[in-house]
């Protein structure tokens, strides 16, 4: 295709013939090879390919194309079609570019909604430990926050619809329900609900599927995954007076429900089956219970919560090799704990890696200003270094 490949000065050969030797992607890509001690080209001088490339930045659209505008280049058509796949290529780029764009912003309005509900949860937090009798002790919504996370994948949905949905089949449930119905009958009829009247269930079949990760289509689909059925028989739990917390015990999700001094363990995945300790035991160590630690059993925090759902969505992005999916849920991370340095460190590189040079050099300087105790700041200060070089090239 007129492209010079290799020249060399004296081979020193003294037979046999001349090829090109390729050990993946074998397919070639390329036309006419030729080997010779001279080889005139075929393409027309630089002011020639400098008129096509005028002359065609002034076609008129297709629709409006006639064929004597086209004459200028009958007699270059090779050359024509190369300056047209390149314009083609430019213009490619950009489009890609500008869809990158375009989720970049869609993802910065996810987050920061999320990172808003984490916000005034912790300047309320902060009020009532200020002062307890003036200020209650305030409750985050879990359910609020997991449907936005949904928001960074799914089509536009409204959260507040879902949210009144939830709000109006608590009221459903509540009406099956005496003024002095106890935790336990509460808890019953919760369970009832959920698992026997309307079929709320674990994934089996498709565990990994992202849906199961979304709880706007855990609502809608009646089906999850440990994390996000937890969650949702956690917030109707909330809505109906229960105190029920999340349990993220290793390689699994439960909650448990506290009546005063009692607690029962619940594995909502397993369509609110109770568990005995020995049974949590069981389950958090593969039937290994000497490996069993007690911090197991200790409820985690929203922050903790939110976390684990994005490492899961985060996984599977992984398991696809798909980036900008990767930088996304890191995205979200960061908006539910800014601190979470191993989410900024991913985030940093899968910035680089999908082009965000800036913004990745941004968040190695914020390692640099704050320097925690856990990263090494020397490796640091190389990954900046080679980011500026990439980047001015």
């Amino acid at each position: 295709n007129d492209i010079l490949i290799v020249e060399h000065e004296s081979p020193k050969l003294t037979g046999g013939k001349v090829g090109l030797v390729k050990f993946r992607e074998t397919e070639a890509e390329f036309r006419e090879f030729i080997l010779a001690r001279e080889i005139p080209t075929t393409r027309p001088d630089a002011q020639t390919v400098d008129n096509l490339t005028a002359a065609l930045k002034e076609l008129s659209e297709l629709r409006d194309l006639t064929g004597d505008e086209l004459k200028p280049f009958s007699d270059t058509p090779e050359i024509t079609r190369e300056l047209i796949d390149d314009e083609v290529a430019k213009l490619e780029l950009r489009v890609n570019e500008l869809q990158q764009i375009a989720s970049a912003v869609k993802v910065k309005s996810v987050a920061s909604k999320l990172n808003e509900q984490v916000r005034e949860f912790d300047e309320r937090q902060t009020e009532h430990l200020a002062d307890p009798e003036k200020n209650e002790q305030p409750n985050f919504d879990l359910l609020k926050a997991s449907l936005t996370i949904a928001l960074v994948d799914e089509e536009p949905f409204s959260v507040s619809a879902y949210l009144a949905y939830i709000d109006q089949e608590v009221t459903t449930i509540e009406e099956t329900l005496s003024d002095d119905a106890t935790p336990a009958a509460r808890l019953e009829a919760l369970t009832k609900y959920m698992f026997t009247d309307n079929g709320y269930h674990g994934s089996r079949f498709d565990y990994y599927h992202q849906a199961n990760s979304y709880m706007n289509r855990v609502i809608d689909d009646r089906e999850g995954i440990p994390i996000t059925l937890s969650v949702l028989f956690m917030e109707f739990g909330k809505r109906l007076g229960l105190d029920i917390k999340g349990i993220g015990i290793p390689g699994h999700f439960i909650v448990a429900h506290f009546d005063n001094d009692e607690v029962q363990y619940i594995d909502a995945y397993g369509e609110a089956t109770k568990l005995t300790l020995d049974e949590v035991k069981d389950l958090a160590t593969n039937g290994r219970p000497e490996q069993f630690q007690d911090g197991f059993l200790e409820p985690v925090d929203h922050v903790a919560i939110l976390t684990r759902m994005l490492n899961n969505l985060l996984g599977l992005a992984q398991d696809k090799q798909d980036k900008q999916a990767m930088l996304r849920y890191a995205e979200l991370q960061m908006a539910v704990n800014p601190e979470n340095v191993q989410a900024r460190g991913m985030r940093a590189i899968l910035y680089f890696e999908t082009g965000r040079h800036a913004a990745a050099i941004a968040d190695l300087d914020w390692f640099l200003d704050e320097q925690p105790p856990e990263i090494d700041i020397n490796q640091i200060r190389r990954m900046r270094d080679y980011f500026i070089q990439q980047s001015n090239r």
